[in-house]
């Protein structure tokens, strides 16, 4: 039963790890929209000089207006969703629960060796089933808070049921 739950938070860790990679991969996609956009738009003073000092006709300034315009649009539309979604936020925690789970899996093998007493069984018995019973518990919690991030860690778990 140990090594079963040793291996599920170890299965549980790298899919957070890759799962928290992919989410830091997509907060940087908004960021450089609004960068790139932003430098765009910040030349609409220039563009509208130019246009004066060139006697541009009526119809070009609007259409150049329209398009400062949208791009001013995407670039709310991006920093929105970039702060609903939350990516780099949720990346930081996903890599934190992979990083608990490998810290977790230490530490549990350092509990399992200090609690074995070859003199005394039963104690070790009683004190093994409540350290199982603990890693049963934070395996849960660390599912729970996958799942509350997005992740589905339900295969996991499913595979390496006891």
């Amino acid at each position: 039963m140990v090594s079963i739950r040793q291996q599920e938070c170890a299965a549980l860790a790298d899919l957070l790890s890759k799962e928290g990679q992919s989410l830091l991969g997509r907060a940087k996609l908004p960021k450089i929209i609004i960068i790139v956009l932003g430098a765009l738009v910040a030349t609409n003073t220039v563009a509208e000089l130019v246009m004066i000092n060139l006697k541009s006709p009526e119809t070009v300034k609007q259409v150049v207006m329209i398009i400062y315009t949208c791009l001013g649009v995407v670039i709310s539309v991006t920093a929105a969703l970039d702060v609903a979604f939350r990516f780099e936020e949720k990346a930081s925690k996903l890599m934190a629960l992979s990083s608990s789970c490998l810290d977790y899996n230490r530490n549990f093998m350092i509990d399992f060796k200090r609690n074995v007493d070859k003199q005394k069984p039963e104690v070790t018995i009683v004190k093994l089933e409540a350290l199982i019973d603990s890693q049963n518990q934070n395996l849960a919690n660390i599912h729970s808070s996958a799942i509350e991030l997005g992740v589905n860690s339900i295969r996991i778990a499913n595979k390496y049921k006891i």
